[in-house]
């Protein structure tokens, strides 16, 4: 069936035809099939075209809280797992049974499943590839599983109104996509579309230097990782991606906002032991900053002290029992400080790019009994945000002709630095930096 130029119209086919059992969809052309993989054919296999296929097969399921109103229910990735994330794990026979029971859910908001058909086990998680940071999607919490595990996300979910933010990708638009909206004639207007699509819309492209057309997405680079050179490079064109959103609140004074104070993707500041800060902004009107705004300043105190605790247990002991020592001491965790200096270890307040330069990490305390490890070190775009990973979750430089290995200095385990040469974003002169550091005991 030529012409069908959205994914959900070609769905919205297959339902209605009885001997539907599945639909194969390429940006244009929708195919409908009445067999499964494995049963004659198999049509899910890869495209000859210049595009990636995408498959989507007919189920039924029965949600007892609410209606799934969205375009499909779930997105199932063969042979990938999210990890570290599960809440509940239960045993389920089959893979649709784990579907419903992450839709039947009522502990969590279940945005995601684990299925093993080796051992009929379904892990359901409260995250899912786009609410987990881009470093734990780098550090492989998201990635290729060991074979019989799949990867199932929830698209039934009804995230809250949101004004969103999208990053410029320039040269390159994905091969296929879920909608083609013709005749619109903005930027904001084909990020509207985007925005009110029957799906999780995670990107989308306007036009090129030939076409002037409005193209939509729940793929982006988030969940791209399975799909081989999902992206055509053409010059001029640009593919916006979603990085970001905000609460918007619309004529209520009751709401919420949840921040994770150890949580470094968050602007939460740790000011002392047990003490935590953030600023929140709650804004009148959706675009302008004016005298109605309201900015809040919170503190959190935790008591992180030890606490002992005590019980009364009668015993008896026969015979003489020889005396024995003991010592216990509590040690804080160290504070550290994160600078860049020269190659003579001197302070910097600016720097040109190419010039020679060592990132360090010390413990201030010299008396701390720790010494330090860093891994998971971002270079962050001071204008966009955009980030490139620069020391990777084991604590290894991704690029060494960017950045060199975390090295102590002169054999002190307590100061570590990075050896690099100053660059820069292409949009800002400002470079920010952010990592994970752990202390350990030598």
């Amino acid at each position: 069936m030529p012409g069908i130029l959205h994914l959900t119209d070609c769905m919205d086919v297959c339902l209605k035809n009885n001997t539907c059992k599945a639909v194969n969809f390429e940006t244009g052309l929708c195919v409908l099939l009445r067999t499964l993989p494995g049963e004659q054919t198999d049509p899910s296999a890869q495209s000859q075209y210049p595009v990636f296929t995408i498959f989507a097969q007919k189920i039924c399921l029965s949600d007892k809280k609410r209606v799934c109103n969205k375009g499909w229910a779930f997105e199932r990735v063969k042979g990938f797992e999210m990890k570290k994330y599960s809440k509940k794990s239960v045993k389920v026979m089959t893979r649709l049974e784990c579907m419903q029971m992450c839709l039947n859910e009522n502990d969590f908001e279940c945005r995601s499943v684990n299925y093993d058909s080796d051992v009929n086990e379904c892990s359901l998680s409260d995250m899912d590839r786009h609410s987990i940071t881009y470093n734990s999607l780098k550090s492989r919490k998201y990635g290729p599983s060991s074979g019989s595990i799949d990867y199932m996300e929830n698209n039934c979910i009804e995230e809250p109104k949101k004004l969103c933010d999208f990053r410029p990708i320039s040269g390159k638009i994905l091969k296929t996509v879920d909608s083609v909206y013709e005749n619109v004639k903005t930027i904001d207007e084909c990020k509207e579309k985007c925005l009110s699509s029957p799906y999780r819309c995670h990107s989308f492209d306007f036009g090129d230097p030939t076409n002037s057309v409005c193209r939509t997405s729940h793929l982006d680079k988030n969940s791209l990782s399975h799909i081989e050179n999902p992206y055509i490079e053409i010059p001029g064109a640009t593919t916006y991606e979603l990085v970001s959103c905000y609460n918007d609140i619309s004529n209520s004074l009751e709401f919420e906002i949840k921040m994770k104070y150890n949580d470094v993707e968050c602007d939460v500041k740790q000011q002392s032991k047990g003490q935590f800060t953030n600023d929140i902004v709650i804004q009148h009107h959706d675009m302008i900053v004016t005298t109605q705004d309201l900015l809040l300043n919170v503190h959190c105190k935790y008591d992180l002290s030890n606490k002992s605790i005590s019980n009364n247990v009668n015993l008896a002991v026969d015979g003489d029992v020889d005396t024995s020592g003991s010592h216990s001491e509590t040690v804080s965790s160290p504070n550290v400080t994160m600078k860049i200096t020269d190659l003579f270890r001197s302070d910097i307040s600016s720097a040109q790019v190419g010039d020679s330069l060592l990132l360090r990490f010390s413990i201030l305390e010299k008396s701390s009994p720790y010494e330090i490890f860093v891994r998971e070190l971002v270079a962050i775009d001071g204008a966009d945000l955009s980030e490139i990973v620069l020391i990777d979750s084991m604590g290894c430089p991704t690029d060494s002709l960017i950045m060199g290995a975390m090295d102590k200095s002169d054999g002190d385990g307590q100061i570590l630095e990075a050896r690099f040469d100053a660059f820069k974003f292409p949009t800002s002169d400002v470079v920010q930096f952010k990592a994970l550091v752990a202390p350990c005991l030598p």
